[in-house]
């Protein structure tokens, strides 16, 4: 994923949302799975664990709950480019 904005110019308060959607052939539609998100202190080089939410998703982040009990994360990894 590629931002189009330098990080210190997005609005305090921010977050960036992953969704995670699937195919569903005998309905011939796309569903979300689940869904994850980054909150702006969490945009830094390196590796960054993130835990996955049930949908809908929540852009408000106010009532999340996680997938499952089991311990599934997305794991990502962040590399900055100055311009």
């Amino acid at each position: 994923m590629e931002l189009q904005k330098h990080v210190e110019k997005l609005t305090k308060g921010a977050a960036i949302f992953f969704e995670f959607k699937h195919y569903k052939p005998k309905k011939r539609f796309t569903s979300t799975k689940c869904f994850a998100f980054m909150e702006m202190d969490e945009i830094k080089p390196g590796p960054i664990v993130i835990e996955l939410y049930k949908k809908p998703t929540d852009f408000k982040r106010k009532k999340l709950q996680l997938l499952t009990k089991k311990p599934l994360y997305l794991h990502l990894h962040q590399t900055l480019h100055k311009e």
